[in-house]
């Protein structure tokens, strides 16, 4: 019986050892998993914020391309208004239909813009011949008035510039002296 006993004993002694291990060990883990956990839910916040911060920038970022779309729009309708009636005032003046270019906003990502050549502007403009025959064609100008138009863009010598008070100044600026 005495075996008996000192089996038992042994072997309740390396149960409370292997509990005691057990646990040790567990406590360990646990705490490992404790820091872990928290590391990760710090990491975490950390990183929503940083989230918050982007999103907050982007944000303001489209918004900003938004303004400048609507100013870049704005200002493509007004150039292309500007070229047409040029257009327009040089056809009355001259008596030649000049073709005008159209500004238009680039497309967005993902769209697809039709090839333009050069060539098939280049054939719309009319040739020099085309265009004299159209003048003297469609001529809304009569002859004299098309000789004072003419001489507004003929140059004037010095002696007559200077006698209406404009000269030039060491740097080739245009001054007005009178």
């Amino acid at each position: 019986m005495n075996l008996f006993v000192t089996a038992r004993w042994l072997l309740d002694e390396l149960d409370a050892r292997m509990t005691s291990l057990f646990d040790d060990w567990t406590a360990g883990v646990n705490a490992d998993l404790q820091r872990e956990r928290d590391v990760a839910r710090d990491r975490w916040v950390e990183a929503d914020k940083a989230l918050a911060v982007e999103r907050t920038l982007r944000a303001s970022a489209q918004a900003q391309i938004e303004s400048h779309r609507t100013t870049v729009d704005f200002l493509t309708k007004e150039v292309n208004t500007l070229n047409l009636e040029r257009a327009a005032l040089l056809t009355r003046l001259t008596g030649i239909e000049m073709p005008t270019v159209e500004i238009v906003r680039s497309p967005d990502a993902g769209q697809k813009v039709a090839a333009v050549r050069v060539e098939d502007l280049v054939e719309k403009l009319p040739s020099f011949k085309e265009a004299q025959r159209e003048r003297d064609e469609k001529s809304a100008i009569g002859d004299g008035e098309a000789e004072h138009i003419e001489a507004l863009f003929e140059d004037i010598s010095e002696e007559v510039a200077a006698s209406m008070g404009i000269g030039l100044s060491a740097t080739g600026e245009v001054e007005y002296r009178k």
